[in-house]
């Protein structure tokens, strides 16, 4: 072998190994010499541009080192190119798509692509008046229960793609045998909400725009790092918990879910925030107790056709006024029957937060109206 060949090999040897990059693409089987897509936050989620294509890895949040899923995207207009590296064909703009959750049509719907939404799971849990009247008027269709889909609906619609929250091992069933691409969510996985959040620039590409995804997260992102350096400076850092018993168990974010770093971005100390999970943790009444019987402030998310209550939280567990939060009447809910956390907070945190700070260090806050917890009755 000529010298400079020799030379030529160790140099790009050294610039794979030096390069996390380099690392990432390598162990993707992405073509070297791509452009990759540079974010800022989200770290399961990785683009590199090819000739004439887009490939799009999405890392295994459950099993770290392998790949949860590969996209090739391919614009519509153009001819497919001769060499596609290996992944599931996505030809963009999609013309149109049903969305696993209500989050993803509330998204399309701030893009300026609703008319995107083919069809929509889990409709008794929608919010958004907007995505409601759409469905009213035949625009968007009821597809069932996103864990249990109408797959003959979901065909009959002409949708190109269907968008779902993933979990670890899941059969999506009679839905891969339908052979219609499906788009796994995996953006709830990630390690803090802005890297959640960063997933948008994605979603904007797969509906044609990418440039109003880039100014949103741009946005947001901003807002977001204003208020948790706001946050920041403080001493003080009230104890927090989160969240009610459910069948028996009860369940809290792990420490590195997005949840948890919401709670650290907003000046306080989460209770449980050593565990290192991403996802939640199921614990006993006895072991939550243990824990946060004597935290500052309990923040829960429920559901009902009325407002929690002191009175009501106690009836339904006699232990919950147990709590030093209970006692010292400093617990804030989210009727999510009333305000949309889910479908809006995902890609805003920055709201998230703004009500977290609010509740925790007021005085940092004057004037703020929160916009989905309020104080219990």
């Amino acid at each position: 072998m000529a010298k400079s060949s020799v030379h030529s090999l160790i140099l790009s040897l050294l610039l794979v190994l030096l390069c996390p990059s380099c690392q990432r693409q390598a162990a993707h089987g992405a073509d070297a010499t791509a452009d990759s897509v540079t974010f800022s936050h989200a770290t399961l989620l990785h683009i590199y541009t090819g000739r004439g294509y887009r490939l799009v890895v999405i890392d295994n949040p459950w099993h770290p080192g392998e790949v949860l899923h590969r996209y090739v995207m391919v614009p519509r207009k153009d001819s497919l190119p001769a060499d596609l590296p290996e992944g599931t064909l996505l030809r963009t703009p999609l013309r149109r798509l049903t969305a696993g959750t209500s989050v993803i049509a509330v998204l399309m719907d701030e893009l300026g692509a609703l008319d995107h939404v083919a069809g929509i799971c889990d409709l008794q849990y929608v919010i958004s008046p907007r995505v409601r009247d759409a469905v009213k008027a035949g625009k968007i269709q009821d597809m069932g229960l996103s864990a249990n889909i109408n797959v003959e609906r979901l065909m009959a619609s002409g949708c190109d793609a269907l968008m779902l929250s993933p979990y670890d091992r899941v059969d999506y069933g009679a839905v891969t045998a339908s052979g219609l691409p499906i788009i796994e969510c995996a953006d709830y996985m990630e390690v803090s909400p802005l890297a959640r959040a960063e997933w948008v620039r994605w979603y904007g590409m797969l509906v044609g725009e990418e440039e109003r995804a880039d100014s949103l997260y741009r946005k947001l992102a901003a807002d977001y790092e204003t208020l948790r350096r706001r946050a920041a400076r403080l001493q003080r850092r009230p104890t927090v918990f989160v969240d009610l018993m459910t069948s028996g168990i009860w369940y809290q974010p792990g420490g590195n879910s997005t949840v948890g770093q919401l709670i650290k971005d907003a000046g306080a100390s989460y209770v449980f925030g050593n565990n290192s999970q991403k996802g939640s943790v199921g614990m006993t009444m006895e072991s939550v107790y243990a824990g946060a019987h004597d935290a500052d402030i309990w923040l829960i998310k429920y559901g009902g056709q009325s407002d929690l209550t002191y009175s009501a939280l106690r009836d339904d567990d006699e232990r919950y006024s147990c709590f030093g939060a209970w006692q010292q009447r400093h617990i804030w809910g989210c009727n999510l029957f009333r305000h949309a956390y889910f479908e809006q907070g995902a890609f805003h945190p920055e709201r998230i937060l703004g009500d977290m700070i609010s509740i925790c260090h007021p005085q940092l806050m004057p004037g703020y109206r929160l916009q989905y917890f309020s104080p219990l009755q």
